[in-house]
């Protein structure tokens, strides 16, 4: 049974995924833009700092703007999602204590991406961890508290490292001995020109574009050095454990 007629069941039978998203920057788009077609995922709410920015998100992503609503409590989100409308809020820990299912913790912060997969996992969610950085700093720890709990915390496929789990799991499903497993590195010829400029001038980008982008530039900048690639190769293992 393949996972689009997993989704048709949850849709027909009206138990949708519920999802909480928290950052609403370039990753969070792409996921909103996606999501909002696919059966059987109902967006409960998002949580950023800046909440216009998450409105503004939704918008250029599809979405309409009635279907959207401000909300400052928990109580204020659930009501918004039996309403079918998506809740905005700049409250994470509102956002988890929330009727849902699922965290997608995609903010790209460390301290604060380690605090919220905690919260979510002691508060019974299941967690998908697009913040690289944070998993690589306590991802076993974070794994071993969903495992106690009965609970799933995962990559977000299409990610690098997800996919590089997926191949070895289908080299070994089909006999054959896995010795090494990495990534492309595809690191930038320009990387010094990347390394000097926080707005990254060779990456095709102008200045006044980032905001329309909704890409933030340390983001962009560092997602073009070695380290930022390595991160990537580490953060395989730590899922395995």
């Amino acid at each position: 049974m393949n996972l689009y007629t997993l989704l048709q069941e949850r849709a027909q039978n009206d138990t949708p995924i519920r999802i909480g998203v928290i950052g609403a920057g370039k990753f969070s788009s792409m996921f909103l833009s996606q999501v909002r077609l696919t059966p059987g995922m109902q967006v409960v709410g998002i949580a950023e700092l800046d909440p216009q920015k998450a409105t503004e998100a939704c918008i250029k992503t599809g979405w309409p703007k009635d279907s959207l609503s401000v909300t400052t409590s928990t109580g204020e989100i659930n009501d918004a999602a039996k309403k079918q409308s998506v809740a905005i809020t700049e409250d994470a820990v509102a956002l988890i204590a929330a009727d849902l299912d699922v965290i997608i913790e995609i903010t790209g912060i460390p301290e604060s991406g380690a605090v919220h997969a905690y919260r979510s996992l002691e508060a019974g969610k299941h967690v998908v961890m697009v913040n690289v950085e944070a998993d690589c700093l306590l991802g076993p720890v974070l794994h071993k508290k969903a495992a106690e709990n009965n609970l799933v915390y995962s990559m977000a496929y299409g990610d690098q490292p997800a996919l590089i789990s997926e191949q070895i799991d289908w080299a070994r499903a089909v006999g054959l001995e896995v010795v090494c497993a990495a990534r492309e590195p595809g690191t930038s010829p320009n990387l010094t020109t990347r390394l000097r400029t926080p707005y990254g001038g060779t990456t095709g980008f102008q200045r006044n574009r980032w905001p329309a982008a909704t890409i933030m530039p340390r983001c962009s900048t560092r997602f073009w050095t070695a380290p930022s690639r390595l991160l990537k190769c580490v953060r395989w293992p730590t899922v395995q454990g």
